[in-house]
């Protein structure tokens, strides 16, 4: 993984190699406050990026770098893009150097997923649902539990359910 300190700009690895696959870039110093955002990657002197959703944990930011922009041997520029509905801002640009070398015989790299498979396999692991079986709750995506169960202290209270209707009438204040 390359880890950029944006702050002081310092890198914690001297380069990629050519040839190299599912490569990871750490943004830190940024105090990004989404979840997600865009990072673009390009190819130093080329005119197209590529789109890559980060993921954003204590401000901090992982991405991970297309595969086919390292058999290009090429150094690669990283953007981070802040969107909102009605702009997007370039707020932060590094270049990671990338050294040629020698094709390996039998390189077989992943491709990545396009941008809509990214979005899908990041709203996949969303919860939006849970279940309480026993003493564990469990959080569920499209009916599949996501993260670790997490188990309930037992106890000797009382469990009371309303329905969505009182729900509604407390939210109101009445």
């Amino acid at each position: 993984m390359i880890v950029i300190d944006c702050k002081t700009e310092e890198y914690s690895k001297e380069s990629l190699k050519q040839w190299d696959y599912g490569q990871e870039v750490l943004l830190t110093g940024l105090e990004i406050q989404t979840e997600t955002i865009e990072v673009h990657f390009a190819l130093r002197g080329e005119n197209e990026a590529l789109i890559v959703i980060g993921t954003v944990k204590d401000g901090d930011i992982t991405a991970k770098i297309p595969n086919e922009l390292l058999r290009a041997g090429k150094n690669i520029i990283v953007y981070v893009y802040v969107t909102a509905p009605n702009f997007g801002k370039t707020t932060y640009e590094a270049e990671i150097e990338v050294k040629k070398r020698a094709k390996p015989k039998d390189y077989d790299a992943p491709d990545e997923q396009d941008l809509l498979r990214q979005i899908i396999s990041e709203l996949d692991t969303k919860a939006d649902d849970i279940e309480l079986e026993g003493n564990e709750l469990q959080l569920l995506s499209k009916k599949k539990g996501i993260g670790s169960k997490i188990r309930l202290p037992s106890g000797g209270g009382d469990v009371t359910s309303i329905t969505n209707q009182e729900i509604d009438e407390i939210m109101k204040g009445e």
